[in-house]
């Protein structure tokens, strides 16, 4: 069983399941359909890190699961951005009509 505590989940395994798709943007929003998903140090939002400094620099970190890295691409990819970056240029085709988990 997994609870939640004011400092995160409990325990040492973690298990986050997604389902998701990304359709394209026909709207042409100031996104310009450039969708992703991911996640920040806590440190970021709680602190404004995220407008003020180079996260990547200081190694507080961002994981990026997937995104698509320019508007319109039908591809995605994952990466790590901290100051020891991780990730490969590898990508998988975006889910724009169906769910992908």
């Amino acid at each position: 069983m997994i609870t939640n505590s004011i400092d995160g989940f409990e325990g040492v395994d973690k298990l986050f399941l997604m389902e998701f798709s990304m359709p394209p943007d026909v709207n042409n929003s100031a996104q310009k359909d450039m969708p992703a998903i991911w996640l920040l140090n806590a440190n970021i939002p709680r602190t404004a890190q995220y407008h003020s400094c180079s996260c990547w620099k200081t190694g507080c970190g961002e994981f990026d699961i997937v995104e698509t890295l320019h508007s319109g691409s039908t591809y995605m990819k994952s990466t790590l951005h901290t100051n020891t970056p991780g990730g490969d240029s590898d990508f998988v085709v975006r889910p724009t009509t169906e769910m992908m988990k």
